[in-house]
C-alpha cells in the first residue's frame, strides 16, 4: 500500500470529520486555507519571523490537505471544487515564492535561487496539466512526493530546522530549486517519449 492511500482513511478522513461536525463546507476551507497562509506570508515579509510563518502555514497547509477528503465525505465533490482547489493551489505558490524571494533581501544571489525554485515550480504543475490539456495521455507512474507534497517538506523542513540551524531556510531553498528542476526534466522527458505518436496533424486525425 502506498503511502497516499494509507493516508486517506487513516489521516485524513478523520481530520475532515471536524470540518464536518462544524459545517464548514470544502470550498470554505480551501479558501482559508489561501487566506492563512497569505497571512504567514505577510507576517514573514513585515517580521522575518520563521516561528510565527511557519504555524500558520502549517494550519493552512492542513486545511488544504482535508478540503479533498471532506468534499469527499459530505458528497459534495465537483468540477467547480476541484477547479477551486487547483487555483488555490497555484495562488499559495506565487504568495510563498514572493514572499521567500524578498525574505533573502538584499542578498541578490539568494533570492534568484528563490526565484528560480518557485519558477520551476510552476512549470512542473504547467508541464502536466497542459500536456492533459492537449489530451496526450502520459503515464505518469510519479512518487507521491514528486509534486506539491514533495515542495511541502521541503520548505516545511527549512523553516523548522531554523530554530538549531540558522542557514536551514536558505539551504532548503537550494534543495527545493534542485528538486523542481529534476521533477520537471522528468516530465518534459515523458511527454517527449511520445513525440511520434502525438505528431500527427490535426487535420490527418
Amino acid at each position: 500500500m502506498s503511502i497516499m492511500a494509507w493516508l486517506e482513511p487513516n489521516v485524513k478522513e478523520p481530520l475532515a470529520r471536524i470540518p464536518e461536525r462544524l459545517g464548514i463546507s470544502s470550498n470554505s476551507l480551501t479558501i482559508f486555507g489561501l487566506f492563512s497562509i497569505g497571512i504567514s506570508m505577510a507576517i514573514l515579509y513585515v517580521t522575518k519571523d520563521l516561528a510565527w510563518t511557519f504555524t500558520l502555514f502549517m494550519l493552512g497547509s492542513i486545511t488544504d490537505f482535508i478540503d479533498g477528503p471532506l468534499s469527499r465525505i459530505t458528497r459534495k465533490a465537483c468540477p467547480f471544487g476541484a477547479w477551486l482547489d487547483t487555483q488555490c493551489d497555484r495562488y499559495v505558490e506565487m504568495i510563498i515564492g514572493f514572499a521567500f524571494t524578498f525574505y533573502f533581501f538584499p542578498d541578490q544571489y539568494q533570492m534568484m535561487v528563490t526565484f528560480a525554485a518557485f519558477s520551476f515550480a510552476f512549470l512542473v504543475t504547467y508541464t502536466k496539466s497542459s500536456a492533459e490539456e492537449k489530451k496526450i495521455k502520459v503515464e505518469w507512474k510519479e512518487k507521491w512526493l514528486f509534486g506539491y507534497p514533495g515542495r511541502f517538506l521541503i520548505i516545511c523542513a527549512g523553516m523548522l530546522l531554523t530554530h538549531w540551524y540558522p542557514d536551514s531556510f536558505r539551504i532548503s531553498m537550494w534543495g527545493l530549486l534542485v528538486f523542481n528542476v529534476g521533477v520537471f526534466i522528468y516530465r518534459i522527458r515523458k511527454v517527449w517519449a511520445l513525440k511520434a505518436q502525438y505528431s500527427v496533424p490535426y487535420e490527418n486525425q
